[in-house]
């Protein structure tokens, strides 16, 4: 055994849920440069992840357009986790992979690696080209959403946090899967820590009736939030901006568009990983006041 060096964890960031009128404001923005130039020691990356506790999502400009350098700026931000796509990755409208991502068909709003049992925890986007009509990044805040059915129908939410759903994927060399509730709360049950939404992943629901009626309404009540034009964020991604999106609480999806000249790189991020490098860095920032 040995003692922690630091001994308690920062204060989160208070979330400040959003999808009415919140869906307006302008994301908090980063600058590569500070970024990447900056060490541990430095208050803008302690900024950064307090941005992404409160809001869920934040953009960083003046991104040299490179996947080096984009690479640059998410390993500030934690180690970048492999999965089947490989770490870093670009996809274009090319059918690679037999999925929806790699086509220029609309998205509708999800959240990735939902057949994961450890889904990532940030999802980073950078467009290298978007010489294309239409492919604009919708967000959807799924903490709002997930409270909107809490306040209308608590019974609905209880179902959604209590009974786990098959996911999965597989191809030609992989297979995922997991079963695991829509909505994750903390140990206590006060606190919501994850939503996995994912249509496209879904396996077909294994509940017995009555449940499996009640469980389908409650999963479309949820759905019915995620899908109301006053929940959408809608984001042109342009070279030299790149999107940090919490996976754990922020659904994307994208509109669809015309053209092949679209090229978006980007990686994921452990939870782990994340809360090691967010840990560190605030509490430096701490020791700095």
């Amino acid at each position: 055994a040995y003692r922690k060096r630091f001994s308690a964890r920062p204060v989160r960031e208070r979330t400040a849920l959003w999808g009415t009128d919140g869906a307006a404001e302008e994301l908090p923005r980063f600058d590569w440069h500070e970024l990447v130039h900056s060490d541990v020691q430095s208050g803008v990356r302690a900024s950064l992840f307090s941005a992404v506790d409160a809001h869920g999502a934040a953009t960083v400009t003046n991104v040299p357009v490179s996947e080096e350098a984009t690479q640059c700026a998410i390993e500030t931000l934690g180690v970048i986790r492999n999965t089947q796509w490989g770490t870093l990755w670009s996809f274009g409208p090319d059918l690679a992979h037999g999925d929806t991502a790699y086509t220029n068909e609309r998205l509708a709003a999800h959240t990735d690696g939902t057949y994961f049992s450890q889904s990532p925890r940030l999802q980073c986007f950078h467009a290298l080209r978007a010489n294309v009509e239409g492919g604009e990044t919708l967000l959807v805040d799924g903490f709002a959403a997930a409270a909107r059915v809490r306040s209308q129908n608590p019974h609905l939410f209880h179902l959604l946090s209590q009974h786990p759903i098959r996911c999965h994927y597989d191809d030609d060399t992989d297979a995922y899967e997991t079963v695991e509730p829509v909505l994750r709360l903390s140990q206590n049950g006060d606190e919501l820590v994850q939503i996995r939404f994912n249509n496209d992943d879904r396996s077909p629901l294994d509940l017995d009736e009555p449940l499996l009626s009640e469980f389908e309404d409650a999963y479309m009540s949820l759905a019915r939030e995620i899908r109301r034009p006053e929940a959408e964020r809608w984001v042109k991604l342009e070279p030299g901006t790149l999107l940090i999106i919490d996976n754990w609480r922020v659904l994307h999806g994208r509109s669809a568009f015309a053209g092949s000249d679209r090229l978006m790189c980007g990686a994921y991020v452990s939870h782990d990983d994340y809360m090691s490098r967010r840990h560190i860095a605030l509490h430096r920032a701490l020791a700095d006041q």
